[in-house]
């Protein structure tokens, strides 16, 4: 009978107790700040464009590498044409504005957060972005 009762007591709580299972599931990607303009869950860089100064207004992202040579390329990313007036550029990207459309015309070259475009500001109808080369 004692041993009845052990046996009986050692399925039950084999039988009721919860199963664990061997894989815990991972906890969710908390996603950069859309603010931030370096992505580093992909290694992908964007460059942020704001159509007011102050990296106010709205923004757009120019993935890096990109050769906007237009403004109809600018418009595919939702840029309108001589809209950009400040830019965060994440480190070791370079920019190139160009006034003119097929990167032609007054340019400037920038890098670092630009809060102020000044000369270029709201006349950009062609961009090139790039990762700066390592010297």
């Amino acid at each position: 009978m004692k041993h009845l009762f052990l046996l009986l007591a050692a399925f039950c709580i084999v039988a009721f107790s919860p199963r664990i299972s061997a894989q815990t599931p991972a906890p969710p990607a908390t996603p950069k700040p859309f603010g931030e303009t370096e992505v580093k869950r992909s290694g992908k860089f964007y460059v942020q464009v704001y159509l007011e100064e102050n990296f106010k207004g709205r923004v757009f992202r120019v993935p890096v590498p990109s050769e906007l040579i237009n403004d109809t390329e600018l418009k595919k990313l939702g840029i309108p044409n001589d809209s950009i007036q400040s830019m965060k550029i994440p480190e070791g990207v370079t920019v190139t504005l160009y006034d003119g459309a097929g990167f032609g015309g007054k340019n400037h070259t920038y890098t670092g957060n630009v809060p102020k475009l000044d000369d270029m500001r709201s006349i950009t109808s062609s961009l090139k972005a790039q990762l700066t080369p390592k010297q």
